[in-house]
Parts: structure tokens; sequence; C-alpha cells
């Protein structure tokens, strides 16, 4: 039975592995392919992880959340209050797992440690569908539009020259 849990450093392989393969599946065709592969290079490497693992886990407002069954991580969460208001900066799941209950799980992972009241934002690239569902069947709905370049480059995330921009809706949830 799979279970949710705050992730360890010694999961960071794990994690940056899941990231490393469902980034490319999932943005395929919605976002240009060197603009992911500078995202997945940045923010899928095992230290890259490991060192937000760390971070996370000694800030009471972060929460790094992995489900796990049997000792094997099947996806991951990660979420913080640091920038100009709280956000779900990512959530993905093992692509062999999807449909499984298991990103619900997360989702309801965190919004357990959140406590009622709470509102975030998160960014869903324009035209991933699936996941607007997703998070609309949990309560989050299509606030405004965003160009994901600026957005991202604003947080830190650096970009070749020429990379082609795309757009993301901001989602709001209010618990």
């Amino acid at each position: 039975m799979a279970t949710v849990r705050d992730a360890e450093p010694a999961d960071a392989a794990a994690v940056a592995e899941i990231g490393r393969v469902a980034v490319p599946r999932q943005y395929d065709g919605l976002i240009p392919p060197a603009t992911f592969s500078s995202y997945v290079r940045q923010g899928f490497s095992d230290l890259a992880i490991e060192k937000s693992i760390r971070a996370y886990a000694t800030d009471s407002t972060a929460h790094f959340l992995v489900v796990e069954e049997g000792g094997r991580i099947l996806g991951f969460l990660q979420y913080d209050e640091s920038g100009m208001e709280p956000e779900l900066h990512r959530i993905y799941l093992d692509p062999r797992e999807v449909g499984q209950g298991l990103g619900t799980m997360l989702m309801e992972g965190l919004h357990e440690r959140l406590g009622p009241g709470v509102t975030y934002i998160l960014l869903v690239v324009d035209g991933n569908e699936g996941a607007v569902r997703f998070y609309e069947r949990l309560g989050l709905r299509v606030e405004r539009n965003v160009m994901g370049i600026p957005y991202y480059s604003s947080a830190g995330i650096t970009f070749p020259e020429g990379a082609g921009d795309f757009v993301c809706l901001v989602m709001r949830y209010q618990g």
C-alpha cells in the first residue's frame, strides 16, 4: 500500500530520476525541447534535489513529500512559501504510475500539512489539459496566464538564448 511521507536526503536520486523521465514526457509538444531540457538539467540533478530536500526539512513553511510503496519512490511534490506567495512548484509521478491515485494522495498529504484556510498557486503549462482537469477535481481554479520563461527566470532557472517561451496557467487553491 502506498504512503505519503516527508522526503529524506536518501530519496534524492529516485526523485531526480522521476523528474528526468517525467518532465520530457509531460511537456513534449507543449514546450520547446531546449527549454525543458534546460529545466531538467538544473532542477533534477541528484545534488539539486538533495539540497532542496535538506533545505525544506528545516523550513516549517515548506514541504517536500514523496509517495512510496515497498520502499520504492513513485512520485513527489514540492511546495514552499518563500516567493511572492505560497506555491506548489512541482508534482511528478513515475510515468508508469500515473492514473493510480498517487497524485491525489500527494495533494491530500500537502493539504493535511497546510491545514484549513490556506491559499496557494501552481503553474500548469497551457495545453496540459489532463493536469488542469486533475487540479480542478481537487478544487483549484485557473486564475490568469503568465509567460513561462520570465516567470521561471525570476526563480533562478536559466534558459539558453533563443529558447522558446510558453504560456502557463496560474491555478489557485483556496482551502
